[in-house]
């Protein structure tokens, strides 16, 4: 990254719902409420994969990886509409094509917390689906 150089900062939502309610509303009609703690499920198996992906690129300082886990990590999130989720993957994206360390750390830990609104939203919501 150039001297200077500014990257974008991601709007993390955190003050907006973790889960988009017309996203998560249209995919239970889709498949029907019985379906739901199997999806939530899988949603979270993915995402923690996911997580641990660009944290072991980060340990690696393997940029590109990580860059590449957190675009896997924005399409995992859009599934429910996580769209805080989906900012920060864009950031650490961003952050890691450009090689920004400090950006990415930072990134990384938003996103660690996002993750767990995330995870406590989906439990209140589906106690059957076993999140951890």
């Amino acid at each position: 990254m150039s001297e200077g150089a500014q990257q974008p900062v991601a709007n993390t939502g955190f003050n907006r719902p973790a889960i988009d309610e017309q996203v998560l509303a249209s995919l239970q009609r889709d498949l029907s409420e019985a379906m739901m703690p199997e999806v939530i499920q899988a949603f979270r198996t993915e995402v923690d994969q996911r997580v641990k992906d660009v944290a072991q690129a980060l340990s690696n300082r393997d940029w590109n990886s990580a860059s590449r886990h957190a675009h896997a990590l924005k399409g995992t999130a859009a599934t429910l509409g996580a769209s805080g989720l989906i900012d920060l993957a864009i950031a650490i994206e961003h952050a890691g094509r450009a090689g920004d360390l400090a950006a990415l750390q930072k990134q990384f830990q938003q996103l660690q917390y996002q993750v767990q609104r995330i995870t406590e939203d989906l439990n209140q919501r589906y106690p059957s689906a076993g999140c951890p």
